[in-house]
């Protein structure tokens, strides 16, 4: 017992408390949600998701995802989830495992996650990176106010986004190559 089962409200959650949780615990988020779906379709698989999540032994903050599906511009209710074992290589095991199942549960193309195993990034339910044209979205260990990207997460009515960190010379050399046409 003793186990951790919250639910934070947006209300309650604000952008510095999801920095410390990203830079010191496991975390992911996800959704149910699908553009095809009905609204009820999505409040149905929203709530199941809900209840999965409650029914764990994490920490679940409700937020709003968004991202361009078939050329629209989509929003949806998804949920940032904590993993406060990550030290525990058992318990970061089951984290992964409990997230990707729950993203091929629900039939979603990905999930965001971060663990010891995995470097912060987009993956699919099979674990692999996933790639949206612009190359993997991985190594995204930067977490970043921002609102001109095609994912995000609101909180408070504050957008979110995670970036890849880079060196000022890695860009540099981007910048570069960018001119000559060579993409790295």
């Amino acid at each position: 017992m003793g186990e951790l089962n919250i639910m934070i409200n947006l209300e309650e959650a604000n952008i510095s408390h999801l920095k410390k949780k990203f830079d010191n615990y496991d975390i992911a988020i996800i959704s149910a949600s699908r553009d095809n779906y009905s609204n009820e379709e999505k409040r149905k698989k929203n709530t199941e998701l809900k209840n999965d999540l409650m029914n764990s032994p994490y920490e679940v903050i409700t937020t709003v995802g968004g991202y361009v599906e078939d050329g629209k511009d989509v929003n949806e209710r998804s949920f940032f989830v904590v993993n406060y074992s990550n030290y525990d290589e058992n318990k970061t095991k089951a984290f992964e495992d409990f997230m990707f199942n729950l993203c091929a549960k629900y039939n979603q193309d990905s999930i965001f996650i971060k663990t010891n195993n995995f470097s912060a990034g987009i993956y699919d339910s099979n674990r692999k990176p996933k790639n949206f044209g612009a190359g993997d979205e991985i190594n995204k260990n930067n977490l970043q106010v921002k609102s001109d990207l095609p994912f995000y997460t609101r909180i408070n009515g504050t957008k979110f986004t995670f970036e890849s960190t880079k060196s000022k010379f890695r860009q540099l050399v981007e910048n570069i190559l960018a001119d000559f046409g060579y993409y790295l």
